[in-house]
């Protein structure tokens, strides 16, 4: 520990010359901006005691001063998350904040196949006939896990590939690392299109259920191929078959960087609400092979959107999906961050936000390491989306953001983060500069 406190002094060090440099400065992480309902002096993390990020800030100060290490962020919400704009705006400022630190773009899932929106940094292609299910279609009775969402086929050959888009003045989301989610039996053969790079290895790792594959270089692009491959069941069809035998079920992939960085998974599906993914019984076991530093809870906007919204079942479903995801690492640190403000029904003011807040803070009083993002109070209380929609930042709807509205969003909980991050090394400068008085 002291080892890791020292190297905390010397990244403190080394941001401090980063001021002005190629990387990270004031102005591009604390923005100022020309709205006067937006509240900057409530744009911060809630601790209910002191920091208790420490592990995770002790990582990140690891990896700015020497270089070294990996840190697994996951945000989960609905429909703000799905499309990725806010979330992806965090993970741009978080890849910038020095020159060589990326990672990996994490989480992905081929949403078309679901006939839903896929996050815009990329898009998929498929082959064969696929059936889906997301976390919101209650009727189906589907088992799901950390994505919320998966699609299965019994086509004797299927395939599926993500591709990058080349953005300007955005991260090279490059990855030489794949996990593929997917049952366990299916009876089918995975391989990796090796057009571009050569599979170095390839396993199934049953605790976590995935194939992980390692290439020899990094791509932005990848299709993965399947082939049903014949079992004495179909040749001998007296012998009943197993449930899964002969169906693939893809719950999604992870694409990383096998350097040193930042991971930042976002898992977001149009309409989920905390139990959505309460009701994912693959969830904990998918999440614990991520490795996580830090989980980010963004849903409530649609548990609120109702008529009787019951606060006590609100923050109860919180603390039993943190107690759930923290069964394979009891001291993970959380954020949960506060619902924007809304309309009911496109006609007026949701004050259900008021209860959703309350709940929140509530859960951070019951569980320890969680801190609260107040994105209501910072977007200017309530009546504040009328705000947003009149200067172009939210959508006639009153619940959704446009594009420039979300990357404001993502850019103001970046700052909230890091100046918790930049707090925290002040206060450890400050309680070792003490030692020498």
């Amino acid at each position: 520990m002291n080892d890791i406190k020292n190297k905390s002094l010397a990244s403190l060090l080394f941001l401090l010359f980063l001021v002005g440099n190629e990387g990270v400065t004031q102005e591009s992480i604390h923005k100022s901006y020309p709205y006067s309902f937006i509240d900057l002096e409530a744009n911060h993390l809630d601790f209910s005691e002191a920091n208790t990020f420490e592990a995770l800030f002790d990582k990140m100060n690891l990896l700015y001063s020497q270089g070294e290490g990996q840190i697994n962020m996951a945000h989960f919400g609905g429909s703000h998350i799905q499309a990725d704009i806010y979330t992806g705006r965090f993970r741009e400022l978080l890849f910038s904040t020095q020159a060589g630190v990326t990672a990996g773009r994490g989480y992905v899932f081929p949403y078309a196949m679901a006939k839903t929106n896929n996050p815009i940094t990329y898009f998929t292609r498929h082959s064969g006939n696929w059936d889906a299910c997301r976390n919101v279609q209650k009727s189906k009775n589907c088992t799901h896990g950390m994505g919320g969402i998966y699609a299965s086929t019994t086509d004797l050959k299927a395939s599926f590939s993500f591709h990058f888009y080349d953005q300007v003045n955005a991260p090279s989301y490059l990855f030489d690392r794949i996990k593929i989610y997917h049952n366990a039996g299916s009876g089918y053969e995975l391989r990796v299109s090796e057009d571009q790079a050569k599979t170095l290895s390839q396993r199934y790792v049953a605790e976590g259920g995935y194939t992980e594959v390692l290439l020899d270089r990094q791509l932005s692009t990848v299709e993965v191929t399947l082939d049903r491959v014949s079992s004495s069941h179909e040749k001998e069809e007296k012998i009943a078959k197993p449930a899964e035998e002969g169906k693939f079920i893809l719950y999604g992939a992870s694409l990383e960087s096998m350097g040193p960085g930042f991971t930042y998974h976002s898992m977001g599906i149009n309409g989920a609400s905390v139990p959505s993914y309460l009701e994912s019984p693959l969830l904990p076991s998918q999440l614990a092979t991520l490795d996580l530093d830090l989980v980010i809870f963004a849903m409530g906007i649609n548990d609120a959107n109702v008529e009787n919204f019951d606060e006590k079942a609100y923050e109860q479903n919180y603390v039993d999906l943190i107690d759930q995801i923290r069964a394979f690492q009891p001291d993970l640190p959380v954020i949960l961050i506060v619902n924007n403000d809304s309309y009911f029904q496109r006609t007026f003011a949701n004050k259900n936000v008021l209860k959703a807040r309350r709940a929140m803070y509530e859960v951070q009083r019951r569980r320890p390491n969680v801190a609260v993002y107040d994105f209501f109070k910072v977007m200017g209380g309530l009546n504040s989306i009328d705000s947003w929609y009149k200067m172009g930042l939210a959508k006639a709807d009153r619940i959704h953001f446009t594009r420039p509205g979300y990357r404001m969003k993502g850019e103001l909980f970046f700052s909230a983060f890091w100046k918790a991050f930049e707090d925290y090394n002040r206060q450890l400068a400050e309680a070792e500069l003490g030692k020498l008085d």
